[in-house]
């Protein structure tokens, strides 16, 4: 057996409340029917017999009117209702279906209009499930789509944080249009402008000068046709000074879907760079035996060494005992004679 249907008939007029009693009984339909005579009884069995199915509304009412009755429904719950007015009030029946009213059904003299209640019924009820499975639908959507935006900006901030928390610099640009999509805290720390800057900054010629200048442009081009490339720049700062950067560069697709775009890791390798310097300089001073010979450590850091008579050029491997002579602070002779 099917469930139920809770109806409240609001109508004034004896005769076609009897019409609709005698519809339910004699098609026996699933409606458990209970009836109010005016507004006031409407609204009290709304509180203390509701909830409704569905409300049969007539319009013209002892103490207000359907439209009337409709709006403090709307505002008290979600009731749908059907309207059922005079054929002299469709203007009626169509704003009460523009505020919310289900459908209305026309009433003529004879009564004849209750032959059309169940196939009305049974649609508005239809369109009400409809409509709640649809805004169902939607609040299940936005739950869905709120928690999989907070899950997404999540996973944003974490890999924000993680690009941040490396003391390499990290910068992704578009390589048409040299333009800024990302950059950590490191690289804005080492060239020592500030966001707006960075973005309206070229990722190129903002940075590098000269000969770094054009060697980025081949690290681009390498990239753009290999996929991969590798090169050491120099950065130049905002404040003018200039960083020895490793960099590793990779194509890969922007935020917003943008290719081909560059991705820049850079490693600061000017300490590096300064010992291998220094290392470099101790292998030329062994390769003559300086250190072999006692010279000092410090050695390393003139152009000749002069000791005890020993004649010792680091860069041209000249080693000998010679005479030296000396002009206006110049060395201007060296001779073994």
């Amino acid at each position: 057996m099917s469930e139920l249907i809770r109806i409240l008939l609001v109508e004034d007029d004896e005769v076609d409340r009897l019409a609709v009693r005698r519809l339910v009984k004699r098609q026996a339909l699933n409606w458990a029917l209970q009836e109010a005579t005016n507004c006031a009884e409407a609204e009290a069995l709304l509180r203390e017999a509701g909830p409704f199915d569905l409300l049969l509304l007539d319009h013209q009412l002892p103490d207000g009117t359907g439209r009337e009755l409709q709006g403090r429904v709307a505002t008290n719950g979600a009731t749908p209702c059907v309207f059922l007015t005079g054929s002299t009030s469709i203007e009626i029946a169509v704003e009460a279906m523009r505020a919310g009213a289900l459908d209305f059904v026309v009433k003529d003299e004879s009564a004849r209009y209750v032959k059309l209640l169940p196939t009305v019924v049974q649609g508005a009820l239809d369109k009400h499930r409809a409509a709640r499975e649809l805004e169902s639908y939607r609040r299940d959507l936005e739950t869905l789509v709120d928690k999989r935006t907070a899950e997404l900006r999540s996973a944003l901030d974490f890999n924000t944080a993680a690009l941040d928390a490396l003391a390499d610099t990290f910068f992704v640009f578009e390589a048409a249009s040299q333009r800024a999509l990302h950059w950590n805290a490191s690289f804005r720390e080492v060239c020592g402008h500030d966001r707006a800057e960075i973005a309206q900054l070229p990722a190129l010629e903002g940075y590098y000068r000269g000969e770094a200048l054009a060697r980025a442009q081949e690290m681009k081009e390498q990239a753009l046709s290999r996929g991969r490339s590798t090169a050491e720049l120099e950065l130049t700062t905002k404040a003018g000074e200039t960083v020895a950067f490793e960099y590793s560069v990779s194509k890969v697709r922007g935020p917003q879907g943008e290719y081909p775009c560059l991705a820049m890791i850079g490693r600061d390798v000017t300490e590096r760079r300064a010992l291998n310097a220094r290392l470099a300089q101790a292998d030329r001073l062994a390769s003559v035996g300086l250190l072999a010979a006692g010279v000092p450590a410090f050695a390393q850091d003139f152009d000749l060494v002069i000791q005890n008579g020993r004649v010792m050029d680091p860069e041209t491997r000249y080693d000998a005992v010679a005479n030296v002579g000396i002009k206006d602070g110049t060395i201007a002779v060296i001779t073994e004679d």
